[in-house]
């Protein structure tokens, strides 16, 4: 889906000052924002989700190329 706008609301000061985000890896902060960007692109704006399914921790692994299951587990 075209989105109107090229861009997304996104607060730096408080992702960096979010305490639990801060206890968990890069990696799985990089998740967290590829995730976001996948939402943002999705038909159902907002929404992860797989021919109307949220995607399982398989589905989500193979669109990032590695196993995201230990990275999901920390979010």
């Amino acid at each position: 889906m075209k989105r109107d706008n090229f861009w997304f609301a996104f607060e730096p000061n408080r992702w960096l000052s979010n305490e639990k985000l801060a206890l968990v890896s890069l990696g799985a902060k990089g998740l967290w924002i590829h995730l976001l960007c996948l939402m943002y692109k999705a038909e159902a704006e907002g929404k992860l989700t797989i021919n109307g399914s949220p995607p399982t921790p398989e589905q989500i692994s193979r669109m990032i190329g590695e196993d995201a299951r230990p990275l999901l587990k920390e979010l």
